[in-house]
């Protein structure tokens, strides 16, 4: 099992990042509901943007609530390079 990152701990391997990460790329969201849960739940990958274009960086994480409040819990799981 793996350990929980720290804020801070994100952060820091963020900006090791080679380049400087402006932001996500929509286009490769990738988002797939777990079944049978309620409050709803998503499993989400997105890409990081670079000014460059598309990095290979990639953050996953779970998504948890509902659009009726549009509040949602975000767990974050892994930020890695794919």
């Amino acid at each position: 099992m793996g350990r929980r990152l720290s804020a801070e701990e994100i952060s820091n391997a963020v900006s090791e990042y080679p380049d400087e990460l402006v932001g996500f790329n929509r286009a490769s969201l990738d988002i797939v509901a777990v079944q049978n849960l309620s409050p709803s739940r998503w499993s989400v990958n997105i890409r990081f943007k670079t000014m460059a274009g598309d990095s290979d960086l990639t953050v996953t994480m779970f998504m948890q609530g509902g659009p009726e409040s549009h509040l949602y819990n975000t767990e974050i799981l892994d930020i890695h390079v794919l």
